[in-house]
């Protein structure tokens, strides 16, 4: 759920993360759809960087849009180097297309649950199947690694700041995205916890999904979903029909 901080805290939700900036341009005029723009690859990082008012130092993971081309990587990285690449510390570069592949229209949010759960447990995820870097990147001169197990998160410079991290995704029509995410507040549960069921700490409140081909479908569905919650129907809904 994507929730305004100051209705968040005011509600004592857990928040995972915050969206603290984010920014959306073009490339406009390139040599092909495949090709990206780097000029604008930039522009587009430092636009949400200036709107979420964040040092590109305090950033220690980029969630990068990593297709594994090799037209398009090089491209992209030297649009991050240009940014997070400098300052002290380390910074790790992931894609979560290593994992789960490119879901194309549904790859940024992938990207973006990814790196704001990262920031959440303070742990990024293993990138798979890496063994070098692509031909035409140049790493050293940089602060990036590449995590090939699961890692603490990198020591921020200075110290003392929150986890912060950055994801781009790129529109194979051109549009660049990329959102600053920034570990959430901890809470304290409200005083009338009480009265708020979603704040009590014995309250597991889960969402169940429940689809159809038609309302009658969904109706039916739910209705022997809520007999077996309760205790009412002898087995499992999801044995009842096959899976088509």
């Amino acid at each position: 759920m994507l929730k305004r901080l100051t209705d968040a805290v005011r509600d004592g939700d857990r928040v995972l993360a915050v969206v603290r900036g984010s920014a959306v341009n073009q490339d406009g005029r390139s040599n092909g759809v495949t090709a990206p723009n780097t000029a604008a690859q930039c522009d587009v990082i430092a636009d949400a960087l200036r709107s979420g008012d964040v040092a590109p130092e305090s950033v220690n993971y980029v969630e990068a849009h990593g297709t594994g081309t090799v037209l398009g990587d090089p491209i992209e990285f030297e649009a991050l180097a240009s940014t997070y690449g400098r300052g002290q510390g380390s910074c790790a570069l992931g894609a979560v297309k290593t994992n789960i592949g490119h879901l194309e229209a549904a790859a940024g949010i992938a990207g973006f649950i990814k790196a704001a759960l990262a920031v959440q447990h303070a742990t990024i995820p293993p990138n798979l199947h890496f063994s070098q870097w692509n031909p035409g990147i140049d790493a050293a001169p940089t602060r990036f690694f590449v995590p090939t197990e699961n890692t603490a998160w990198p020591a921020t410079e200075g110290g003392g700041g929150p986890r912060r991290a950055a994801v781009s995704s790129f529109g194979l029509g051109g549009t660049n995205a990329h959102v600053i995410i920034e570990q959430g507040p901890e809470l304290t549960p409200a005083s009338d916890a009480g009265s708020h069921p979603d704040t009590h700490p014995d309250a597991q409140v889960s969402t169940l999904v429940v689809t159809g081909k038609t309302a009658q479908r969904v109706a039916a569905t739910a209705a022997v979903l809520a007999e077996w919650m309760d205790g009412r129907a002898p087995r499992s809904p999801w044995r009842m029909w096959p899976i088509r």
